[in-house]
């Protein structure tokens, strides 16, 4: 059994090996970093475009409810003067204006 003595060359092959692993470890955080970064802005990105989006809608909200609201006054208007020219006296009015009606029994003046 022969006892080999080590030798400078052999010091610089266990260094090299563990260089070697040490480069490859830094390269593969290197990579996971860089993609964790890519990840986060890709999220951000959706996230400021997803609130860009939230605020477009907001404001055609706030349009749709002041429409509603006008509609909502223009109907109840229109179911005012309905109810207003389906009275009696309305139609009366419209007959005697209109079509020159009269009741009977009554004298008509022309001027």
């Amino acid at each position: 059994m022969s006892k080999k003595k080590r030798t400078g060359e052999d010091r610089e092959d266990r260094d090299a090996g563990t260089e070697t692993s040490q480069d490859a470890s830094a390269f593969t955080l290197r990579i996971v970093a860089a993609c964790a970064t890519v990840l986060v802005v890709v999220m951000l990105a959706g996230l400021i475009v997803n609130f860009v989006n939230i605020g477009k809608l907001n404001a055609e909200r706030a349009a749709m409810r002041q429409e509603l609201a006008e509609l909502t006054q223009k109907i109840e208007r229109n179911e005012t003067l309905l109810e207003d020219r389906t009275t009696d006296a309305y139609l009366e009015q419209l007959a005697r204006e209109e079509l020159g009606m009269v009741k009977e029994g009554e004298l008509v003046y022309v001027e």
